[in-house]
């Protein structure tokens, strides 16, 4: 199923989401919902899809700094950050 997309229409950057959930890292399942901001309590590299083009990345994060994306999936395959990862929409 597609993540949704609570803020799509927002012709502006959201500055603080107002809900969060936790992401287990899966390569065949997106996010319930489009994430704007990731933040990993362990540093390390994610891969990660971006929700406008479909783009995978892969990103080092450095733990505890968010980091703001608009992200629907983050896939295990790539992913070396296996707890503690958490977005916010």
């Amino acid at each position: 199923m597609a993540a949704r997309d609570q803020h799509k229409p927002t012709p502006y950057v959201l500055l603080s989401p107002g809900s969060a959930l936790a992401i287990t890292p899966d390569d065949n399942a997106d996010l319930e919902y489009v994430v704007h901001t990731i933040k990993t309590n362990v540093s390390g590299t994610v891969r990660m899809r971006a929700a406008e083009n479909q783009a995978v990345v892969d990103e080092y994060l450095l733990a505890g700094v968010e980091y703001g994306r608009r992200i629907d999936r983050v896939y295990a395959t790539g992913t070396d950050v296996d707890l503690g990862i958490v977005g916010w929409w």
